[in-house]
């Protein structure tokens, strides 16, 4: 990754709104908290046409550390608005992460909703499908696949193209990215085992 451009972005971080997404009779509320699970960088706009979509990693267990995380981006132009994951030292439970995930997407006019589907992804999913979340993405829509499975599958191939995507994009400055959890994985990417991923992941 251009790393001129992640000094760059973590030296404009907008103001942050920390809490966790709470469902009410008024509909989907930001309500902050002492242990927030969600950070805020740009709020649902009334007039943006163009849509948000959610993408999530769920956590593997790993004895060096891996937790859930899920990301919300607006579509035009590409920026990442808000970020669900624990506090550092902290853990979300499977059913815990994928309700924020169910309330983020309400939150973010009806966001799109992708997660990856290995391993503990597909209870994240199946809970999603449950509690009638909507526009969960199948990997036909993604054109990975002719599967109606929910999500995407993280294969060598899959990921390879999902990082290349990724860093075309951040490095030609068509995506905006001010988590500075994120920009700091992103000085520390390398192939481990041939992934390519951040040398501690999480």
């Amino acid at each position: 990754f251009d790393l001129h451009r992640v000094a760059q972005l973590k030296s404009m971080t907008p103001k942050i709104e920390q809490g966790q997404f709470v469902d009410s009779s008024n509909g989907v509320q930001f309500q902050p908290t002492n242990m927030p699970t969600c950070r805020i960088y740009t709020f649902p706009e009334d007039q943006y046409k163009s849509g948000y979509i959610i993408g999530a990693d769920v956590a593997e267990g790993l004895d060096t550390g891996d937790y859930s995380c899920a990301v919300v981006v607006k579509r035009l132009p590409l920026e990442v608005v808000a970020v669900i994951r624990a506090g550092q030292g902290d853990q979300m439970s499977i059913d815990d992460f994928a309700e924020q995930v169910r309330l983020a997407a309400k939150y973010y006019k009806d966001a799109h909703i992708c997660v990856e589907s290995n391993a503990d992804g597909s209870a994240v999913n199946m809970l999603l499908a449950e509690r009638k979340a909507r526009n969960i993405l199948r990997e036909k829509d993604l054109d990975l696949s002719d599967s109606s499975r929910y999500g995407w599958r993280n294969t060598s191939s899959s990921r390879r193209l999902g990082v290349a995507l990724l860093q075309t994009y951040f490095n030609k400055g068509e995506l905006a990215i001010f988590d500075h959890q994120i920009l700091q994985e992103m000085t520390n990417f390398v192939p481990v085992n041939g992934k390519p991923q951040a040398v501690k992941k999480g």
